[in-house]
């Protein structure tokens, strides 16, 4: 940094030249970045020049202290602008020059135009760009769009409209799903596509959607599924805050899932939710893997839920060898677990579950052969789940110590903890 200092102690004057290398500015890369600034009394002005570009901008020292900014940039990365954004797994680079000014401390009162020259984006092997350049207007809080599209490899999607302080932006087209898997907790998509016909209004902080969605994907793979999920086709209606699953269908190795019912966003709540399954392999731990029967039910808020339903395992095997004395003579170290504060959504929804089987549940290790049905009830919450019932021991032998224990009768009782 050099500079000069001049004037008098009423009425200053600054003149500071600064040379910064490899700057980076809440983790987007800007490079090196040579300014010019001057101060007097009535106007701060800085002039700048990076590796992408220039910059231009001034605030009046008045009562109001009004703003403006002009520069260009050439394939600025917006990685890190994407990622916050919760596009995890994205990268790009945008170029762009325009001009906006307005009150300082008053974003909603500038006003400019910005020309987006190029917009190349890529996450997970899909890539996406502007068509074509546009010329975005910022005015009244909200930014102007024209009808322009985002291409990603044989998708178009087409954007048109304003967002801001009041949205009116309406998005017609597709799009790939697997850059977008982030966004959705516990769901990783392979190949799909997604087809929207929306209009997006309300504000940005707090969006409104009308219109429809068609989602179409393959291998998908989500938490809980022992596999992936494919042939999945489902339809979704947007109605400001509420969102209706009008169809949903996916197959799980040979079983298959069916799903509908009503969400609202804010607050949360559900309205008969349904998910049917049929012969749908769930793995239920890493050595225990059932394939179940039936329909399950949600409704309520996130105050005051309700998941119900009847389940029928059809098969489930347990197959793991047990070490006895290695668990007894050298016992593994307890591992670290990080306690997190309960999900209030599952803390306070109430469980009424029936799970039955005949005798096709089988255990199949070094110590046991056993064949066992049940038939229990889950009660309790999501976060603290009490079972009531009976496992029985149907046949079966166990082996310990070169011995063979043949089971003739056997039961597991589960009863309420509560004395409920």
């Amino acid at each position: 940094i050099q500079g000069n200092l001049g004037g008098t102690i009423g009425s200053p004057r600054v003149e500071l030249q600064a040379l910064t290398e490899s700057l980076v500015i809440q983790d987007i890369p800007v490079g090196n970045l040579d300014t010019d600034l001057v101060y007097d009394p009535e106007e701060l002005s800085l002039r700048g020049k990076t590796d992408t570009g220039w910059f231009e901008a001034s605030i009046k020292t008045e009562k109001e202290q009004a703003f403006s900014f002009r520069g260009s940039l050439e394939d600025f990365p917006v990685g890190p602008l994407l990622n916050r954004a919760r596009l995890r797994g994205w990268n790009g680079k945008a170029s762009l020059s325009g001009e906006l000014k307005g009150p300082v401390a008053d974003i909603q009162r500038w006003e400019g135009n910005v020309l987006l020259k190029k917009l190349d984006t890529s996450a997970f092997g899909d890539q996406m760009h502007l068509e074509n350049p546009v010329s975005l207007r910022f005015s009244g809080g909200n930014v102007t769009i024209p009808e322009t599209s985002l291409i990603a490899g044989d998708s178009r999607l087409r954007v048109k409209g304003s967002m801001g302080q009041e949205n009116s932006l309406t998005v017609k087209g597709t799009v790939p799903l697997r850059p977008f898997g982030t966004l959705i907790p516990a769901v990783r998509f392979h190949t799909g596509k997604a087809e929207a016909d929306l209009v997006i209004h309300g504000s940005m902080s707090s969006p409104l959607l009308d219109g429809h969605i068609h989602l179409e994907a393959d291998q998908v793979r989500v938490a809980g599924l022992a596999y992936p999920a494919d042939s999945i086709e489902a339809d979704l209606r947007a109605a400001s805050n509420r969102f209706t699953l009008q169809s949903f269908s996916a197959n799980v190795a040979n079983g298959e899932l069916r799903g509908s019912g009503t969400m609202t966003l804010e607050p949360l709540a559900f309205e008969d939710v349904r998910v049917s399954l049929n012969a749908v392999p769930i793995r239920l731990s890493d050595s225990l893997v059932a394939n179940l029967h039936g329909e399950l039910v949600l409704e309520g808020n996130r105050e005051d839920s309700s998941l119900r339903g009847n389940l029928r395992i059809i098969e489930a095997r347990y197959e793991e060898d047990f070490n006895l004395v290695g668990a007894v003579l050298l016992p593994t170290r307890p591992r670290k677990v990080s306690v997190q504060k309960a999900d209030p959504f599952l803390k306070n929804m109430r469980l009424d579950l029936r799970v039955e089987s005949g005798p096709n549940l089988f255990v199949r290790n070094n110590v046991a052969r056993l064949v066992l049905s049940t038939n229990m009830e889950i009660r309790g919450t999501a976060e603290k789940p009490i079972p009531l019932g009976i496992v029985r021991a149907e046949e079966g032998r166990i082996l310990y110590s070169n011995k063979r224990f043949d089971i003739t009768q056997g039961s597991l009782a589960f009863s309420d903890p509560s004395g409920g």
